[in-house]
């Protein structure tokens, strides 16, 4: 499934499911009316939001699903997406089955990559792909897989595929390049790997876990790769919370683009100093008070780091 959404709202609390709703509104005829030219056009309208709005039969993952009420667990079922930060009505969100991705069409890699991972999500039968393509439901100039080849760079997941194996059209569309940046494969391999088998341990532990992760730039200037000159980012972010207690608890990491030379927990770090060096507000949905409370503080016995 992949839903693409040209023009959105500014997200506030009190909107969210309607920047939901909104959707590019294609232009019906109304002069010189003509039945034939009417019907051609629905068909082609149809086959094209059939494209780009397919779900595969009976595997289709709930837009709507409630949070578990286990004990421990948040009870709160107001919140949904909440993994979502704010976003502008100029970016680009595409939502796929097993993610949602902000697609740059300057840097040609996601702004950010947001998804829930329930513990359910962290089984299941199907393997790692292994074809990267474009994104079909994205316009214009994208990055391909030859831009990559021989570049020094690993096509480096946001939304990894070890987190989309319970439903096979979600591990295949984990491999469009917009889910993809070019990463160091030493960080790839090794710290940006630990931290998202951390959060398929978290997500088993406390029934879900909500995860935002992207590329940061810190100047104007940075190096390309390829043919369509794709951005290789100076450092990654990633960003997680469970709930916990009927509230909340979250945890982020900041790590250069380069061979780790540290422990994981020391590339840790509160959300709040993600927010500052990605630019974006996390976690917005939750409550102010609730949400400066949870974001600049780590409670790290929630983490088992």
């Amino acid at each position: 499934m992949c839903r693409l959404f040209f023009i959105l709202p500014s997200p506030a609390k009190e909107t969210i499911k309607q920047k939901r709703a909104c959707k590019k509104m294609l232009p019906l005829p109304y002069k010189n009316f003509d039945m034939k030219k009417y019907i051609i056009f629905i068909i082609l309208l149809f086959h094209l939001c059939y494209g780009c709005y397919r779900l595969s039969d009976g595997q289709a993952k709930s837009l709507s699903a409630l949070p578990h009420t286990a004990a421990g667990v948040s009870s709160d079922t107001s919140l949904h997406h909440l993994e979502y930060p704010a976003y502008s009505d100029k970016e680009t969100i595409i939502e796929h089955l097993g993610y949602t991705t902000c697609f740059n069409h300057q840097t040609l890699i996601p702004d950010w990559v947001a998804y829930e991972l329930t513990a359910e999500e962290t089984y299941g039968p199907y393997k790692r792909d292994t074809a990267f393509m474009p994104d079909p439901c994205i316009r214009g100039k994208q990055a391909s897989s030859l831009d990559y080849r021989g570049s020094g760079y690993d096509r480096g997941h946001m939304a990894p595929a070890a987190d989309m194996k319970w439903n096979k059209q979600a591990m295949s569309e984990c491999f469009y390049l917009s889910n993809i940046c070019p990463q160091n494969h030493d960080l790839n391999s090794q710290a940006w790997e630990r931290v998202e088998w951390m959060g398929r341990r978290i997500a088993q532990k406390y029934g879900r876990v909500y995860i935002v992760c992207g590329p940061l730039f810190y100047s104007n200037q940075h190096n390309t790769i390829g043919f369509h000159r794709i951005a290789v980012p100076d450092a990654f972010f990633k960003a997680l919370l469970i709930p916990y207690n009927r509230s909340y608890s979250a945890i982020a990491f900041i790590m250069p683009n380069q061979t780790p030379d540290k422990h994981m927990k020391e590339y840790a770090c509160t959300v709040d100093s993600a927010e500052a060096a990605s630019g974006l507000d996390l976690f917005f949905q939750l409550e102010d008070e609730e949400e400066c409370e949870i974001e600049s503080d780590i409670i790290w016995k929630h983490w088992g780091i």
